[in-house]
């Protein structure tokens, strides 16, 4: 069935590589959800890559709305991790003796006096200027009166439930996109997983959405993705030794040290340790395994996802309330194992020829899975006496 007037059918991959060889689609926005899957780390990972386009065909263009919500993230994230630090150090004071004063000396150095707005309003202000991008400010784009008449008639993105006032930004966005993208004569490709953003690009003649950041990106490679296949099969042959070393090094390398949520039930109050997690091996499985996101002369930067088994041990220190004193009385601690699956993304920049000899100069973990649980823990009691 053809589609309707004004609405264009859903492009296939294939179609959308098509337009964008053609320079159809040379616009590239990113919704929020998109900044907070990748951690808002915009001067690593696959964010730092959109810095690719800067100076050429195509034009990374972000709703301010979306702008406005990344550097509120940012900020609250980044009051979070200042306060994590003081934290951390305090207790690293109480148990190495330092002095708190020493403490916040040895800190004061890295923290300096910025606020948070001012430290996230710097990694904005560098981030458009390595991308090029332009930020498209909604208000002259949008007309109050097709908000209200989308929110009323229950249009894209509104939808029927309570909380649809909660999409007032989504809409706006959109809006202001779509209106940019008809102005430059171009489509834009929009990467988001909110269902709204694909439901409204799917009406709209100028909008075209993709839920992965990685897909979006490999869309405006040149290589094809043959080249991909070629590298995995190559991996699985056993012949890239040194790519495998150079991943499982930097693998090995993340989980020292990474930020780990720890699950356990107990029948006391406890406290953990930060937990130890080795590397016990590592899956090579997904198919592509490989996804090109950047090509430069004989550089290419590729993402790959991989499973690893992984022991992890960690110390719990268990209280119980003394209903007298009202004071934590220890009842003891635990060394607890346990070993899990965790699934792992990194970026892999080889220079040469895939097909043939290259050189790794780079692997990076761009994303983690860091939940472990330890289903039931207790004070070690011991060996009972005889």
């Amino acid at each position: 069935m053809p589609a309707p007037e004004g609405k264009l059918p859903e492009l296939t991959e294939d179609e959308i590589r098509e337009q964008v060889a053609s320079e159809r689609i040379s616009l590239l926005s990113i919704d929020t959800n998109i900044f907070d899957r990748y951690r808002h780390g915009l001067a690593l990972g696959l964010l730092a890559r959109l810095s690719q386009f800067a100076g050429t065909e195509v034009q990374i263009a972000l709703s301010d709305i979306v702008v406005r919500e990344v550097r509120r993230h940012m900020c609250a994230d980044a009051e979070e991790a200042k306060l994590k630090v003081i934290s951390a150090v305090k207790r690293f004071g109480m148990n190495w003796g330092v002095s708190p004063e020493d403490g916040e000396a040895a800190i004061a150095p890295v923290i300096g006096d910025r606020t948070a707005d001012q430290v996230v309003e710097g990694c904005l202000d560098a981030f458009q200027r390595d991308t090029a991008a332009i930020v498209i400010d909604t208000a002259p784009r949008v007309r109050i009166e097709d908000l209200v008449e989308r929110y009323f008639e229950v249009r894209v993105p509104f939808e029927n439930k309570k909380d649809k006032k909660h999409e007032f930004p989504d809409a706006m966005a959109l809006l202001a996109l779509e209106s940019y993208a008809e102005e430059q004569g171009k489509r834009m490709l929009v990467v988001s997983a909110d269902g709204g953003w694909k439901r409204f690009a799917q009406d709209s003649p100028h909008l075209v959405c993709v839920s992965n950041l990685v897909t979006a990106l490999s869309f405006f490679q040149t290589l094809p993705l043959v080249v991909c296949v070629r590298l995995a099969e190559r991996l699985h042959a056993g012949a890239l030794p040194e790519l495998v070393q150079e991943i499982e090094r930097a693998l090995t390398s993340f989980v020292d040290g990474m930020d780990v949520y720890i699950e356990a039930s107990s029948a006391y109050y406890y406290e953990q340790d930060f937990p130890e997690i080795v590397i016990l091996n590592v899956r090579y499985e997904g198919e592509p395994l490989f996804v090109l996101v950047e090509q430069n002369d004989d550089v290419y930067v590729f993402e790959i996802t991989v499973w690893a088994d992984a022991k992890v041990t960690c110390e719990f220190s268990f209280s119980v309330t003394d209903w007298v004193d009202k004071d934590e009385v220890s009842v003891g601690s635990t060394t607890a194992v346990t070993e899990t699956e965790m699934l792992f993304s990194l970026t892999v920049t080889i220079e040469g020829d895939p097909d043939g000899e290259f050189q790794v100069t780079d692997v990076e973990v761009i994303q983690s899975e860091n939940y472990v649980d330890f289903e039931e823990v207790e004070p070690d009691w011991g060996e009972p006496d005889n």
